[in-house]
């Protein structure tokens, strides 16, 4: 069991005004996410994983990229992996 704890701060956004620039420069604000895991062993050859990335289900800014560009995280995300060894 364990997990990860990501904090971003204000990132730049770029220049409002379109090509040239602007007075007004645009930042995405500071995010934090929190990531959770967990592990079973089944047996000698088996284990079952979990992972949740933004356990929270948190909204943000991924990463901003020129003028006027900003992805969009995607929400909470469960993976559940099998894992066998032989």
């Amino acid at each position: 069991v364990g997990g990860g704890l990501y904090h971003v701060s204000d990132s730049f956004g770029g220049n409002q005004g379109g090509a040239g620039g602007g007075v007004n420069r645009v930042y995405a604000p500071a995010w934090t996410r929190v990531d959770l895991f967990a592990s079973w062993d089944i047996s000698e050859t088996a284990s079952l994983q979990l992972n949740v990335q933004n356990a929270g289900d948190e909204d943000y800014i991924l990463r901003t990229n020129g003028v006027h560009h900003a992805d969009v995280a995607p929400g909470r995300q469960a993976i559940l992996t099998l894992n066998l060894r032989y």
